[in-house]
């Protein structure tokens, strides 16, 4: 019955999504038809739930098609399916093109709706209040975040929101943000990235029109600032941040900013914005503990209507005890790997993801303590020592020919000129036979790419490094 399960199969695949049949159908079988009832054959126990609750009808009202009879699906479980059974749904897509959903067409902008709001377009409508797991770690955050959030100026403004990378700081922001959009349509409502604000504050210096800066932004009904620790040492961009902030202030007007340490701690920040900064609430967000993060990886299971083992979602968890960031990558991972190849996550498959993440990391780490430690040198003196190294003629390496051989030390003469340098692009692309900016650009980035990719070629780079005495 090979062959009316396929089909019956392909059918359902018309109706249930594409990552839920590659999930639940793996290893499946049609192993007899008794009376008006289809005995489905399932290799463990663990798929019976979610196709008996999701899948059922579509299964019935696809097989009807080639058993009119078909009133009724059970499942059974066969454990020999495991091993024998050939039945891979990934074969019901290789040739198959399925219907998308209708594009929908962009509304267009009007005066009106960019009336709504200076930067709603800033707001990232998914993260909201209800999508953040609140652990020990975060609520108060959580708390107070909401508070702002219900009742924007009339308490705890500024909200000053500190925390390491990848713990929500950023989230608690947009989810500010989409509750008074939802609340109040008309409000303007300003969220940026501090970064953002400060090329904003040279451009606007540069061209005379510093003053236009602050007029802009004491228009702000909510004014939210992230990763405000960027602004140390900008000693005109905090001036302007300091009077923007005010304004603000003195309208009551809403304030939140987020920073990877408390304002205190600030370091390179003036007095007074200092200051300014701990006069509302000031409230940490603090690693999540076990529960936290087994409840954030349950909670994307269930936004992604699956249902991965218990046991895998503890073993993420219980590994992965770092930054939310960090534990949603791994998760995105794994979803990717029973998307594209129907594999679900076990402890083996996870644990590889884990080794391919401190590997990155590791040499993530080896190229930063490489550019730190660099000596003053020059382009010339690095393409000639990389010529060297490789073995090549010093006129191939800054040359044309597109050799392997020749295209690779290039590069990586390059990559250093950049990194080690910090040459200008255009001044490397000069030297090493009057290339543009984007050419240089491009081989920094395959240098980087192939540092990850082979270890060999990791091996070679670092050994060069100490060729340099970098």
């Amino acid at each position: 019955m090979m062959s009316e399960w396929y089909k019956i199969v392909e059918k359902s695949a018309e109706i249930l999504p594409k990552a839920h049949i590659l999930t639940y159908f793996q290893k499946t079988a049609l192993l007899r038809v008794e009376k008006n009832t289809l005995v489905v054959g399932i290799p463990r126990e663990f798929f019976r739930g979610w196709l008996e609750s999701n899948a059922k009808d579509a299964i019935l009202s696809a097989s009807q098609q080639f058993f009119p009879n078909s009133e009724n699906v059970l499942f059974e479980v066969d454990g020999t399916l495991e091993q024998q059974s050939d039945f891979d749904p990934r074969n019901i897509f290789s040739g198959t093109f399925r219907k998308s959903s209708p594009v929908k067409k962009q509304e267009p902008f009007t005066i009106s709706r960019i009336q709504m709001g200076l930067a709603r377009r800033f707001l990232n409508p998914s993260l909201t209040f209800e999508n953040f797991i609140v652990g020990s770690g975060s609520a108060l955050a959580h708390a107070a975040a909401e508070a702002v959030a219900n009742a924007p100026g009339q308490k705890y403004s500024p909200l000053f929101l500190f925390g390491g990378v990848g713990l929500g700081k950023t989230h608690l922001m947009h989810a500010i943000g989409n509750r008074i959009a939802e609340e109040t349509p008309d409000a303007n409502i300003l969220l940026l990235q501090t970064q953002n604000f400060v090329d904003e504050v040279v451009n606007a210096v540069r061209s005379g029109k510093g003053d236009q800066i602050r007029d802009k932004y004491r228009r702000a009904d909510v004014f939210m600032l992230d990763d405000v620790q960027f602004i140390r040492g900008k000693e005109r961009t905090q001036e302007i941040l300091f009077h923007i902030f005010n304004d603000l202030n003195l309208h009551n007007r809403q304030i939140v900013l987020s920073s990877d340490c408390a304002p205190s701690l600030l370091e390179g920040l003036e007095e007074r914005l200092v200051s300014r900064f701990s006069m509302g609430m000031v409230a940490d967000i603090q690693f999540p503990d076990f529960e936290t993060r087994l409840a954030i990886l349950q909670e994307r299971c269930q936004e992604s209507d699956l249902s991965f083992s218990r046991d895998v979602l503890e073993y993420v968890a219980e590994e992965c005890s770092g930054s939310v960031r960090e534990l949603l990558g791994v998760f995105r991972q794994m979803l990717a790997n029973f998307e594209l190849q129907g594999v679900l996550p076990n402890k083996t498959n996870v644990g590889e993801i884990f080794k391919n993440m401190n590997r990155e990391k590791r040499q993530e780490m080896d190229i930063k303590e490489e550019v730190a430690s660099g000596k003053a040198m020059s382009i010339e003196e690095i393409a000639e020592r990389t010529a060297l190294f490789f073995d090549v003629p010093l006129e191939k390496l800054i040359g044309s020919s597109r050799l392997r051989e020749y295209v690779v030390p290039r590069q990586t003469a390059m990559w250093f000129a950049n990194k080690k340098l910090k040459e200008p692009l255009q001044k490397i692309g000069n030297y090493f036979g009057g290339r543009d900016h984007t050419s240089v650009l491009s081989a920094v980035r395959r240098t980087e790419k192939n540092r990850k990719l082979s270890s060999d070629y990791w091996r070679q780079c670092n050994d060069l490094r100490k060729k340099l005495g970098m």
